[in-house]
């Protein structure tokens, strides 16, 4: 009998949105050979669409908007390579802007630690950072 954890093969043909959050500091025994935390992941799940979404806000921004508040207009960022119309619906019916930051490996720019996460913005914000980066 398996146990809970996936095999590659489990996702292969599906679009997966990940909201991970890779913290080297609690995980520093993985190498990610220079790769973002999404690019290594997708290069673990070769035959699985992959974007980067919903993990550059603070949880409580996330649960504000499920009765009305949070941040006005703010805007969520993703980043992968295929399957953004995926997750584009996704962010909007959770009433964010989409902002696309372009392909996965563009991931690495609202990943633990980096400039843009965790932060809740507007469209325009993330957009003038992005391209000051």
């Amino acid at each position: 009998m398996r146990g809970l954890a996936l095999e590659p093969t489990d996702l292969a043909g599906k679009t997966l949105i990940t909201a991970s959050n890779y913290c080297l500091q609690r995980a520093s025994t993985i190498d990610l050979g220079g790769l973002s935390e999404s690019e290594a992941l997708a290069k673990r799940l070769p035959n699985t669409k992959t974007v980067k979404a919903f993990n550059m806000l603070y949880f409580k921004e996330l649960e504000d908007r499920l009765i009305g508040g949070g941040t006005p207009n703010a805007a969520m960022i993703m980043a992968g390579d295929d399957a953004k119309a995926v997750a584009a619906p996704l962010i909007t019916g959770a009433m964010f802007d989409v902002v696309d930051a372009g392909p996965l490996s563009a991931g690495a720019a609202f990943q633990t630690g980096a400039p843009l996460q965790p932060k809740a913005e507007t469209r325009a914000q993330i957009e003038r950072q992005l391209a000051d980066m």
